[in-house]
């Protein structure tokens, strides 16, 4: 039976759990000693799985409040230090980075503590958990509706989710993260948050289910299997999104599916949002006495300023 508090893990205790995992693997799964820090001190730890030629990323974590994200990539360590995956590690290599944002995860999990206590009962825990789901979704779809009707922003209705989390600030984050605590002091004493928004996930409430549904329609138009597509996404943070632009516009994009130059370009334009020009390149070399083309293409602007921004990067070998 999964055990919900296992899911909502302190920074320190996701270090320790990893710590764990390592020794449980018997050399399996292996720290890498030179893992980065972010700019405030905070390791960012990296670990690496098997020695093949494919190599695959999994990150968690990645967005502040992506908890869940850090709890599936841990689930997935521990069921390779178990003998529970049938991968050929000798076909793959896997670059396994858990916690990519350490701060943010430290920030979200801090006021999380500030409604649900790490010695919570699990079906107390579930009762939050099903209210702040229902809370965020009826949010989510005020939200809309506000921006339908054109209401100023200092007329909207207060937001439901963060009613739960109304404690939630910078004093509840630990003395022993000064650094991060003083910084979102700072932030708040600056700029007007709403209250209890240091919660909030900043993307749809149903957005795991868009992205499967996306998935799904993009594999019934090219006949594959829906787990064999990954989706990436970025765009104005917070904004409620449809599944009817996927539903009419995949059909629309793989008639016009090619090879050529042109195409690249379309497809590099086709993932721009606040960019403002295209970024890809496209080289030709040798290597071992064979010619090898390699294509490249990214997307990424300030969204907020230019020091928050995401980069979806693609490559075609």
């Amino acid at each position: 039976m999964y055990n919900l508090k296992d899911g909502i893990l302190d920074y320190e205790d996701v270090l320790t759990k990893l710590k764990q995992i390592e020794l449980k693997s018997n050399g399996l799964i292996k720290k890498k000693v030179d893992s980065p820090k972010t700019s405030n001190g905070y390791e960012i730890p990296h670990y690496i799985v098997g020695q093949g030629p494919k190599h695959i990323i999994i990150l968690g974590g990645v967005h502040a409040n992506e908890i869940i994200s850090v709890d599936f990539v841990l689930k997935f360590m521990e069921s390779i230090a178990n003998g529970e995956t049938d991968i050929d590690f000798n076909d793959v290599t896997l670059d396994i980075i858990p916690l990519d944002n350490p701060e943010g995860y430290i920030i979200a999990t801090s006021a999380v503590r500030t409604i649900i206590d790490k010695d919570m009962a699990d079906n107390e825990i579930e009762k939050i958990a099903t209210a702040y789901y229902q809370a965020y979704r009826e949010d989510n779809i005020e939200v809309a509706k506000e921006k339908k009707e054109n209401t100023p922003i200092n007329k909207r209705s207060v937001k439901k989710h963060h009613q739960m989390f109304k404690d939630a600030n910078y004093e509840c984050i630990p003395d022993k993260h000064k650094i991060i605590k003083e910084k979102v002091k700072g932030m708040m004493q600056k700029e007007s948050f709403p209250e209890g928004s240091m919660i909030d996930f900043k993307c749809n409430a149903d957005g795991i289910e868009i992205a499967t549904k996306a998935c799904e329609i993009l594999a019934k138009n090219l006949a594959i299997k829906a787990n064999d597509v990954i989706v990436a996404s970025t765009g104005v943070i917070g904004q409620p999104l449809s599944i009817k632009p996927f539903e009419e516009g995949i059909p629309e994009i793989i008639k016009g599916l090619g090879n050529t130059e042109e195409h690249a370009t379309k497809a590099c334009q086709g993932i721009m949002t606040t960019d403002t020009k295209v970024k890809q390149i496209a080289l030709e070399f040798e290597v071992g006495g064979k010619v090898a083309k390699l294509g490249a293409m990214t997307k990424g602007s300030g969204m907020i300023s230019p020091a928050m921004a995401t980069m979806p990067k693609f490559r075609n070998v």
